[in-house]
């Protein structure tokens, strides 16, 4: 059915509140009837608006992993100028999200730990979103140089994920983002041309007289 200037209205409200009960509750413990109690439409506007519950999971998954790709990219252009101080402020805009009160870790991981079927919408959502902070971060890294930047943001989001899990399960949000920086530090470094030779002038003995 196509929406009406009142719909659109009610189909944000509904995803506004919904988004917000699937990250503080978690998506299979908030049910249908709490949505439509709290938002105070029925349940056939619901259904009218996002198809399923499962549709109103993807919205919620999608709507979150665009704003905080805008978010994370106009805050990471702002901290550095050049590509190599922008991969590293990654790390310092997870840092600042992971610091709110409002911070149950990642909306995405924790639904693909929720959803189990590969092909459910949400997963499907939460691979797309990660597909393209795969390719935002693959695009600092070659303009950072990096001699492959596949493998680099392929490590670097391992830190990234390791954060927002850390940071869930030991309570301290800030001290492992961090944590995840300074590894990216590390990490980045070595993947600039010429590393590798700088570690092995490093390492090599002075010759014996």
């Amino acid at each position: 059915m196509p929406a009406t200037k009142f719909d659109e209205p009610t189909r944000e409200r509904i995803l506004r509140i919904a988004s917000d009960l699937f990250y503080r509750q978690g998506i299979t413990a908030t049910g249908v009837d709490e949505i439509t109690r709290q938002t105070g439409v029925a349940k056939t506007t619901m259904y009218r608006a996002f198809g399923s519950k499962d549709g109103l999971v993807a919205a919620y998954l999608e709507r979150r992993g665009a704003d905080w790709r805008a978010h994370l990219e106009e805050q990471v252009s702002a901290a550095a100028d050049d590509p190599a101080g922008r991969l590293l402020a990654v790390f310092d805009v997870l840092a600042a999200w992971m610091a709110g009160d409002d911070f149950r870790g990642c909306p995405f991981i924790n639904a693909a730990g929720e959803l189990c079927d590969p092909e459910h919408p949400g997963v499907v959502a939460t691979r797309e979103h990660r597909a393209a902070l795969t390719a935002y971060l693959e695009d600092l890294a070659r303009e950072a140089g990096a001699t492959d930047p596949a493998a680099l943001v392929r490590r670097l989001l391992l830190l990234y994920d390791a954060a927002m899990v850390d940071g869930q399960l030991d309570g301290d949000p800030l001290r492992a983002a961090r944590d995840a920086k300074a590894a990216a530090e590390v990490l980045v470094a070595a993947a600039m041309p010429g590393a590798g030779a700088g570690r092995e002038r490093a390492h090599r003995r002075p010759p014996v007289d």
